[in-house]
């Protein structure tokens, strides 16, 4: 029954639904603005330099993979 299901949702027959939060919704909105994702990059680039004391250069990679995900979304 499970691998059926799994089966059928990876071919597109079943499809699930799952209702978005509040904080979902709030958040999707926020993050169509660039200013927004200014901010909460900038935030997040000061505490990866802040606990990695800038020694570590792959966190701040993955901020920017992020980054571009969010402004160019998935292929």
């Amino acid at each position: 029954m499970a691998v059926q299901t799994a089966s059928d949702i990876a071919s597109k027959k079943l499809k699930i639904s799952r209702p978005k939060s509040l904080m979902d919704k709030v958040m999707g909105a926020a993050l169509k603005f660039d200013f927004v994702k200014d901010k909460i990059f900038e935030k997040a680039r000061g505490q990866v330099m802040k606990q990695t004391n800038g020694l570590y250069p792959a966190p701040l990679k993955i901020l920017n993979v992020v980054r571009t995900g969010l402004d160019k979304g998935s292929c």
